[in-house]
């Protein structure tokens, strides 16, 4: 637990440097608009701003690389003295779930602590309009998604090995990144821009679409040229996508831990973590 700890302060510190530059333009004034940059609001839904919305991912890439062995670590050299003591298996994965959302959380909190630490230090910081219901669904979606993708790397590592876990989980997350920004492109025009009704299904149906705040109708109180006109996704809706998501890992999760060879599953070169 407390080897895990430490990355909240690689949270906090890339969101610190995320925010830096976009603080000293005078793009972070208030508490709401650091939320919606981390919320992708500063990328347009265009193809040349694919490397702007990755930038805005890194938070959550790092959190995938530091956490997506947390679970699978008891799988290696040591698992046959592990679960030798564990009564419930089940019980036991249901637990490391509960703390690895919660590190979720507390990191996505600790990545806008770091961002408003770079807000500061060029001007006060006020909460802004609507900042606590904002607070709210940002850190509902983006922990949800935190919890399901790390989650699914965990698992896949033990299918397979902790390199293969994470590599497919990430080259899907980047694939519906560049995805969402090529729809955009093609799809989304004018000004204001506006995508037409038979076109909108092309977004929804993209997971990364969901973790996008201007998507959701919420403007930052300086930068209104990223909204797009003839969409608006609920933030419930895409709470209830990532929530569905994570629950089909969990209980996915369950079944792995209930009937797969626990004893052979370290599938490391040097034989685990």
């Amino acid at each position: 637990m407390r080897y895990y700890t430490r990355f909240l302060l690689v949270g906090a510190a890339s969101g610190f440097f995320c925010v830096f530059n976009y603080a000293k333009n005078g793009m972070a004034q208030t508490l709401a608009d650091i939320v919606m940059l981390f919320g992708f609001s500063s990328a347009d839904c265009q193809l040349n701003q694919i490397m702007e919305g990755t930038y805005w991912y890194m938070p959550l890439f790092l959190f995938q690389i530091f956490y997506g062995t947390y679970i699978y670590r008891h799988f290696c050299s040591a698992s046959i003295y592990f679960f030798s003591r564990c009564c419930s298996r089940t019980r036991w994965f249901l637990k490391e779930a509960l703390t690895l959302y919660l590190f979720a959380v507390v990191y996505l909190l600790a990545v806008l602590a770091g961002g408003v630490g770079a807000a500061r230090l060029f001007e006060p910081v006020t909460p802004g309009a609507g900042f606590l219901p904002l607070l709210w669904h940002y850190l509902a979606i983006h922990s949800l998604f935190l919890l399901a993708t790390a989650l699914l790397i965990n698992i896949l590592s033990v299918l397979s090995s902790s390199d293969m876990g994470f590599l497919i989980v990430e080259g899907v997350a980047f694939f519906c990144i560049a995805a969402f920004f090529m729809t955009g492109e093609l799809f989304i025009s004018g000004l204001p821009k506006e995508i037409l009704p038979e076109h909108v299904w092309m977004i929804l149906v993209n997971p990364f679409a969901h973790l996008v705040l201007y998507l959701h109708g919420v403007r930052m109180s300086v930068l209104d040229s990223a909204i797009v006109k003839g969409i608006s996704i609920s933030m419930w809706t895409s709470t209830a996508v990532f929530l569905t998501a994570g629950i089909l890992v969990l209980l996915w999760g369950c079944y792995i831990v209930n009937h797969y060879d626990l004893v052979g599953a370290d599938h490391e070169a040097e034989g685990g973590y």
